[in-house]
């Protein structure tokens, strides 16, 4: 499955990965930089990163991200410089190996960007700071 989801859609992937991760305005310059700084301040590819050295997510799905990783990374070693896609051609780079906290991070994004979270989420970290501020009127 790796193999031909990065058969199809190898710079989406890339691009999704750098927004997880908060590195997109290493890429694309200093207008990403507020976007970087929010997807670090959430965490997605540290937690992410922290779940596979965890031990925690079981066999079973260990061997899955192995396996998903190890197809992206076989797609990746047979594309030269000129069947990359054209984002990577244009940008002059290419694609880091792909690993098992690459996939979870995509699908935290993913799942944090389609869900509507981030009003969610300014409206949570409002919430707290109100009901702290009312527990500690000076704190």
């Amino acid at each position: 499955l790796g193999y031909l989801h990065a058969s199809d859609r190898l710079w989406e992937m890339e691009i999704f990965r750098r927004k997880a991760a908060g590195t997109l305005s290493e890429l694309l310059g200093p207008d990403g930089i507020e976007d970087d700084l929010m997807m670090r301040k959430l965490g997605i590819r540290r937690t992410s990163e922290e779940a596979v050295k965890s031990g925690l997510l079981g066999p079973d799905v260990d061997r899955w991200l192995s396996a998903y990783a190890e197809g992206v990374n076989a797609r990746i070693a047979t594309l030269t410089d000129d069947q990359l896609p054209p984002g990577f051609k244009a940008l002059q780079f290419k694609p880091a190996p792909w690993t098992p906290a690459d996939t979870i991070s995509f699908m935290k994004y993913m799942g944090w960007d389609q869900g509507g979270t981030d009003t969610d989420l300014w409206f949570g970290m409002m919430v707290a700071v109100s009901f702290s501020s009312s527990l500690c009127p000076g704190c």
